[in-house]
Order: C-alpha cells, then sequence, then structure tokens
C-alpha cells in the first residue's frame, strides 16, 4: 500500500511538472518550424535554386520580372542628379541598373535576392532609393 501511495505522489507531482514542460516543448518545435519554412523558400525577398530551375530559359531579368516584378517598381521622384532606379549586384559588385541583369543567364544563377532602399544603402551606401537586386552565381 506503501508503495502504492508513493507512486500515486510521484506521478501526481511529474505530471504537474509535465504539464509546463510539455507546453514549452510544443512551442519551441513550433517556433523551429516557422522558422525553417521561412528559410526554405517562403521570403518573398529571395528567388532560391528551385525556381530558378523552372525557367532555365529565361534571362535573369526575365525571372525577376516573371516571379517578383514588384522588386523593379521605382519609388519616389527622379531627379537630374540621382537616379531612383534599382540597381543590379553581380556576386557582390556593382553590376548597373536592373535592365543589365538581361545579359546574366539563368543557368549561371544560383539565387537572386531583393533589398529594400534601406537594407541596400546600409549595404552598400546611398543611392538606393527604390532598393537593390543581389545576384549570386555558381562560380
Amino acid at each position: 500500500m506503501k508503495i502504492f501511495r508513493s507512486l500515486s505522489r510521484f506521478l501526481t507531482h511529474t505530471s504537474r511538472i509535465s504539464v509546463p514542460v510539455l507546453v514549452l516543448l510544443v512551442l519551441g518545435s513550433a517556433a523551429c518550424t516557422s522558422r525553417n519554412a521561412a528559410s526554405s523558400g517562403n521570403d518573398r525577398n529571395v528567388i532560391a535554386e528551385a525556381e530558378i530551375d523552372e525557367l532555365r530559359r529565361l534571362n535573369a531579368l526575365e525571372i525577376v520580372q516573371r516571379l517578383r516584378p514588384q522588386w523593379l517598381q521605382t519609388r519616389g521622384i527622379d531627379s537630374f542628379q540621382q537616379s531612383n532606379a534599382v540597381i543590379a549586384y553581380l556576386d557582390g559588385g556593382r553590376y548597373g541598373l536592373a535592365a543589365a541583369l538581361r545579359n546574366v543567364r539563368a543557368n549561371d544563377v544560383l539565387e537572386i535576392r531583393y533589398l529594400d532602399s534601406r537594407q541596400a544603402t546600409m549595404r552598400f551606401g546611398v543611392g538606393h532609393p527604390s532598393g537593390a537586386i543581389l545576384v549570386v552565381t555558381r562560380r
């Protein structure tokens, strides 16, 4: 009988601890799942290799036009001193305006990423009022 009471107390005590632990485990796994989902292709600022593979016959500009045309929209008013066009970067170096991506074959592209104005300015300096498009090739 003593063993039964001890076992009963143990199970009661354990269940009080188990519920909070179980809740934490469930919440933690949900957070990990959502983080993995974002990195696996749900990021609207990235065109991943899997998406590019489906459009190999196109060039980088055509891929952006087809999958993320909003990246090419200029923001604000163009001035005489500074263009408000989207700037393109190829493997970390300035490549020109977004239209220059017409010269980059899709077969060579690993990833295309968009940086908004704030992110582009932080990374490359001033002169990115409409953001930047970064192309990473397979080199």
